[in-house]
């Protein structure tokens, strides 16, 4: 979560910063494309935001719940230091399988996660401008 707010910040002050240097230089956009524009932002914003962050958490996700299972992967014990071409090249082959096996169901965590993130950071943006209305009347 930590990895998911500070990229949404990131991207939401980058954001604002473009829109202050837009306004003055004096640009006339649209109304009606300007307020399609930001109301769009906060999902995309999250989307991305949370695309990053579980790209970057999901493999110690993985290992976590292979832990919490019992799963334990065994690393390949050749008692000799002698390794010929062919345990080589099967050792690296193996390395580049459990690296992609970190990422294995990536694709439905990501729909799950982004959407669910999308979606609550909008509500959370319209709760935030709701109440700041009502405090400055």
């Amino acid at each position: 979560p930590a990895i998911n707010l500070g990229i949404y910040m990131m991207l939401k002050r980058h954001h604002l910063i473009i829109d202050a240097t837009t306004a003055t230089a004096g640009r006339a956009d649209d109304d009606d494309a300007n307020s399609i524009i930001r109301s769009l932002e906060p999902f995309v914003n999250a989307l991305l935001s949370k695309f990053i962050a579980t790209i970057i958490t999901y493999p110690i996700q993985v290992l976590q719940t292979r832990h919490r299972a019992g799963i334990i992967i065994k690393q390949n014990e050749d008692k000799d230091d002698n390794f010929d071409g062919e345990t080589k090249q099967s050792t690296t082959r193996n390395i580049g399988y459990r690296l992609a096996g970190m990422y294995r169901g990536l694709e439905s965590k990501l729909l799950q996660t982004c959407l669910n993130s999308a979606i609550m950071f909008v509500v959370y943006e319209r709760l935030v401008d709701i109440l700041t209305s009502l405090m400055s009347r």
